[in-house]
C-alpha cells in the first residue's frame, strides 16, 4: 500500500523531469489528491483481507454550505474517453514506448482537470482465462501509458475487466495500487466496486462511479461483485447503482456515472440505455457517459443532466469496420450541478491508436455526432437543475435504421 492513504499528493522525490512527474506536479498545483479514498481504499481492499470493514467513507461529509459554495467556484472540465484495449498494434505500441500510446489525444486529456477512460483488459500475467471467446490481459505499464496521456482514473467495469478471473482482478488492483493509479467499478466486494473515485478540484468535490451492463451475463466467472465476492459493479442491479449515486449526491458537488453498455449497435441508444440514463439522472447524477458501442451515439441533456450514450473506442486493434474507427474525447465543463458546456473532440483510430481529426474532417464528424442526438430523446440545452425534461418526438438521423417495435 506504500503508506499512501489519499488526500494531498505525495511530493516528488526528484525534480519533475519526466511526463509522469510533470503530471503529478500539475495535479498537485491544482490542490487535488492523486488518488482518492474511494479508489485507494478500493484498491487496497483487494490486498488486505478484512480491511473493508475499517475503510473510511469514500467521500467525507460535506455540509449544505460547502455544496452551495460550489456554484461560486471556478468551473471544472472533465474529459472522457471510450475503451482502451492493449492488444494487437496497441500492445506493440505499449511495448515500444508506453508514454506514446495515447499521444494523439493527449492534448485534450491533459487540458482537462480530470480525465477518465475505460480500460478494457485485465492487468495480470497470471490467472486463468475465463470461458468466453475473447479475453485480454496486459502488463502494468498500461497505467504508465494512461497517466502519460493525462488520464487520472480508469473504469475497469466492462466486458474485459475480469478476463482472468478473481486472480486477475487481484493482480489488476495490486498493479494499480503499486502505481497509485485509481481504478473504479471493480473491487473485492460490492462496496468497493460501487465506491466512487473522488477528487476536489477548484474547491468542488467530483465523484465518479462506474458500472457495466455485462457483469451479470458472465456470472460463470463471477463477473458481478456481491457482498462476499470480488467482481465488477453491475449496472443491471439498478437498485444498488442508484443507491451509490444517491450516496454520492449527498456529499459531492458533481456526480458522474461512467457506464459500459451491453448493446453494440450504432447509432441510437436502446430502450435499456435510455431508461437507465433517465433513472440515474433522477437519482442525482449530473453527467452520465457510456462506451462499448462499436461506433458513436448521440449526446445531450436529460433535464439538467448531460448524457452521452456512445463514446466509441479510444484505442483498439484490430478495428472491425470504418465506423468502429470513429473515436474522440468528450469534455464536459461543470460548476457544481450546473453543466455549463460540452464539446466532442473527434478522432480516428489508425493502426489501433487515436489521432485527433483536423480541419474539414473534424467539422464533418462534429456534425455527424451532433445529428445522432435526434434519436436519443435528449435536448440540445439543459433545463434548470431539478426540472423534468420536456418530452420530444424521436427523430432518426439520415442513414440510421431503427428496428421496429415488437408486436
Amino acid at each position: 500500500m506504500s503508506g499512501f492513504t489519499g488526500g494531498e499528493s505525495p511530493p516528488p522525490t526528484t525534480p519533475p523531469s519526466s511526463p509522469v512527474q510533470q503530471r503529478v506536479v500539475r495535479v498537485a498545483r491544482l490542490g487535488v489528491g492523486l488518488i482518492t479514498a474511494g479508489a485507494a481504499v478500493g484498491v487496497c481492499a483487494a490486498l488486505v483481507a478484512a480491511s473493508s470493514q475499517n475503510q473510511p467513507d469514500a467521500v467525507p461529509a460535506t455540509g449544505p454550505e460547502a455544496l452551495a459554495a460550489g456554484a461560486s467556484q471556478e468551473p471544472v472540465t472533465l474529459a472522457f474517453g471510450g475503451n482502451v484495449r492493449f492488444s494487437g498494434a496497441v500492445g506493440t505500441a505499449l511495448n515500444d514506448d508506453p508514454s506514446q500510446v495515447l499521444r494523439g489525444v493527449a492534448p485534450v486529456l491533459e487540458s482537462a482537470d480530470l480525465a477518465v477512460v475505460s480500460l478494457g483488459t485485465a492487468v495480470t500475467d497470471g490467472g486463468s482465462p475465463v470461458p468466453k471467446p475473447d479475453v485480454f490481459r496486459a502488463p502494468a505499464t498500461v497505467f504508465t501509458a494512461l497517466r502519460s496521456a493525462g488520464v487520472d482514473a480508469a473504469s475497469m467495469a466492462n466486458g474485459h475487466g475480469m478476463d482472468y478471473g478473481v486472480e486477475g482482478l487481484r493482480d489488476s488492483l495490486q498493479a494499480a495500487s503499486d502505481l497509485l493509479f485509481p481504478v473504479i467499478g471493480i473491487g473485492t466486494d460490492a462496496d468497493a466496486a460501487y465506491r466512487p473515485f473522488v477528487r476536489t478540484v477548484n474547491g468542488q468535490r467530483i465523484a465518479i462511479l462506474a458500472a457495466t451492463h455485462v457483469a451479470d451475463s458472465n456470472l460463470a466467472y463471477g463477473g458481478a461483485a456481491t457482498a462476499d465476492r470480488p467482481g465488477l459493479a453491475s449496472a443491471t442491479r439498478t437498485d444498488r447503482l442508484v443507491t451509490a449515486v444517491r450516496e454520492a449526491r449527498g456529499t459531492a458537488d458533481t456526480v458522474v456515472v461512467f457506464l459500459h453498455w451491453e448493446a453494440e449497435q450504432p447509432h441510437c441508444p436502446t430502450d435499456d440505455q435510455a431508461d437507465l440514463a433517465q433513472l440515474l439522472a433522477r437519482a442525482g447524477a449530473d453527467v452520465i457517459v457510456g462506451s462499448h458501442v462499436r461506433g458513436l451515439q448521440g449526446g445531450g441533456y436529460d433535464g439538467s443532466a448531460y448524457v452521452d450514450f456512445g463514446l466509441g473506442n479510444l484505442a483498439l486493434s484490430p478495428v472491425s469496420s470504418p465506423e468502429a474507427a470513429d473515436s474522440g474525447v468528450l469534455t464536459v465543463t461543470v460548476r457544481g450541478r450546473d453543466v455549463v458546456g460540452s464539446q466532442w473532440h473527434p478522432a480516428v483510430i489508425v493502426d489501433g491508436l487515436p489521432t485527433l481529426r483536423q480541419g474539414q474532417a473534424a467539422e464533418e464528424e462534429l456534425r455527424r455526432k451532433d445529428s445522432y442526438r435526434g434519436c436519443t430523446g435528449l435536448t440540445a440545452r439543459p433545463a434548470p437543475v431539478g426540472a423534468d425534461p420536456a418530452g420530444s418526438e424521436q427523430v432518426v438521423p439520415a442513414g440510421v435504421v431503427v428496428a421496429p417495435e415488437p408486436n
